[in-house]
């Protein structure tokens, strides 16, 4: 998946198909054999070269298909094989291995992680095009967006009432208000602006207005956390275009520990 969204995320700005045409060096066009696609070995096998023209692959490449692939292990963990004890509303069943649900699957549940894996891979194409400097479009946005809210009626229609589009009555508008500050005090020109506001958009589309006031917080969190860090390393390390990174790990945190959060302010 990390491969393919590598490819939107070029192509797309670019008005290119994601589809038809096969992946190719950018500099000679030659198309990448299928024994050197294989996501993250593919690059350490070629040690980051074309094969044919040696010109440097980008390791963005290789790390964000490690990314997603930890991130498919880690809603995994949390979400399916615990049965949805991560969920607000409790497990959906009993704490489920691996082969249980090879062999009896639990099918609103595995819609329930299938449908949060892709909101996170919506939320790295948007990552990857802001740190290009480039504006999600929006012949995709409105689009994906009557997508998510479809597919959410299906994704949760057997199941108990999962999402929760009720905000803390003792916040009104200020709670729906802070995601635009936030993206506004963070946002380094208009392009990141809009496509911060397409991540919480595609956020609450997936998990329900509930998730605004956490999903806020962890997000000053991880920005707070992340440019201290990068302070004190030595050289100290610029951060450019990287609030959608933190917010990427914001909402992973937000389904890992959905219950609790939503116990902090629903109690």
């Amino acid at each position: 998946m990390g491969s393919f969204l590598n490819v939107v995320a070029y192509r797309m700005p670019l008005g290119m198909s994601v589809i038809w045409k096969p992946s190719h060096c950018p500099k000679c066009e030659t198309p990448i054999l299928a024994r050197d696609n294989v996501p993250v070995l593919g690059w350490l096998w070629l040690r980051g070269k074309c094969r044919s023209c040696s010109e440097p692959i980008s390791p963005r490449y290789a790390i964000v298909e490690a990314v997603m692939a930890l991130t498919f292990i880690v809603l995994a963990y949390a979400e399916l094989f615990s049965g949805g004890a991560n969920l607000p509303t409790g497990p959906l069943t009993e704490g489920r291995g691996a082969l249980e649900n090879i062999l009896e699957p639990h099918w609103t549940l595995l819609r329930v992680y299938a449908f949060h894996c892709a909101l996170m891979c919506v939320l790295m194409c948007v990552v990857l095009v802001d740190l290009d400097g480039v504006r999600f479009p929006w012949s995709w946005i409105v689009p994906l967006i009557f997508a998510f809210l479809i597919l959410t009626k299906w994704t949760y229609y057997d199941a108990k009432p999962i999402m929760s589009d009720e905000l803390p009555k003792s916040s009104g508008l200020a709670v729906v208000l802070l995601p635009f500050l936030l993206v506004w005090f963070f946002g380094q020109d208009s392009t990141g602006r809009k496509n911060s506001y397409f991540l919480f958009a595609a956020a609450s589309a997936f998990l329900g207005f509930g998730v605004l006031p956490t999903i806020t917080a962890l997000t000053v969190a991880c920005v707070a956390i992340l440019w201290a860090g990068t302070r004190v390393a030595k050289p100290p390390i610029t951060r450019q275009r990287l609030f959608g990174s933190d917010f990427y790990l914001a909402s992973m945190l937000q389904i890992v520990f959905w219950k609790q959060l939503h116990a902090i302010i629903a109690p």
